[in-house]
């Protein structure tokens, strides 16, 4: 069992990612509803894997992600970054900040995020 971090300011996708996590695969998941607090987490509980969005108040995902990034820690968890923001230059800005995987909410389902979820925790 991993456990992931899910960074969403959005309270029912939050949960919604969360509770599909824990039921499909057991996994210990823990939550953020910003990027500020999704790194103070991340680098406290240092999870297995984080999902999180991009635009979020207080920090953005790829404002966390490129701090996550500097740590000796963080520099190599994966991540998994769902938003509904598929302008080119947010995607390219996220993939330049660290992001394993971009997907697009609108186009991904539960099937689709739970096999990236296993393909990047090697289960």
């Amino acid at each position: 069992m991993a456990k992931i971090l899910v960074v969403d300011d959005d309270k029912l996708i939050r949960e919604g990612v969360a509770d599909m996590l824990r039921s499909e695969a057991q996994h210990e998941v823990i939550t953020a509803d910003d990027g500020k607090a999704g790194l103070k987490k991340a680098l406290a509980e240092k999870p297995a894997l984080i999902i999180s969005d991009v635009r979020m108040p207080k920090m953005t995902g790829t404002e966390m992600i490129e701090a996550l990034r500097k740590d000796k820690w963080g520099k190599d968890v994966p991540v998994i970054v769902m938003s509904n923001d598929e302008d080119t230059s947010t995607i390219n800005d996220a993939l330049a900040a660290g992001v394993t995987v971009y997907l697009s909410k609108l186009n991904t389902d539960r099937a689709a995020l739970s096999q990236q979820v296993n393909v990047l925790l090697g289960t």
